[in-house]
């Protein structure tokens, strides 16, 4: 029965899911927003002016703040936006171009994309090391086999001229 109760109020929407959504609700939003492109930008956005009813006006004005950091297009909840029931829309954040990974700077980005350059060269480096690796061991056998011709024609000749005599 207890399963059950709190099953409901999960699917509900009900008080114990929006405790535990909303504190971590602001940090998946903007990973997601950061993350995405402009589909999924404009998609968050209107899954955010759904929440409303959901979510505190604090929780949305914490939420707001934090992704019109990354994107400055994006309106901050003011009180009484909060309590209409009109839906304000910036035009600009709805047609603007998703900023490029070098619009939206972060110590992190630039340290991930120092790290993803340094994998591409080692791995090059990697694959040009095992192809000179293998021309090596193409030219040790041409050595080793031409050395086999030799030494079995000399000793064709050694056997030729001691047959002859």
């Amino acid at each position: 029965k207890q399963w059950y109760q709190r099953r409901v109020a999960i699917t509900a929407g009900g008080a114990p899911y929006i405790e535990h959504i909303s504190k971590c609700v602001v940090r998946m939003f903007t990973n997601t927003f950061t993350e995405g492109d402009e589909t999924v930008r404009k998609a968050l956005f209107k899954l955010r002016l759904t929440w409303k009813d959901i979510f505190t006006v604090n929780k949305l004005k914490d939420l707001d703040a934090s992704v019109h950091e990354i994107d400055t297009n994006w309106p901050k909840i003011h009180e009484s936006e909060a309590s209409s029931t009109t839906v304000h829309i910036n035009p600009n954040f709805l047609t603007r171009p998703a900023p490029s990974a070098a619009a939206v700077p972060s110590a992190e980005a630039d340290e991930m994309a120092r790290i993803r350059k340094e994998k591409a060269a080692l791995e090059k480096a990697q694959r040009k090391f095992e192809e000179e690796k293998k021309q090596f061991e193409r030219r040790q056998l041409q050595l080793q086999l031409k050395k086999q011709k030799e030494r079995l024609l000399n000793e064709n000749k050694a056997t030729a001229s001691v047959s002859i005599t």
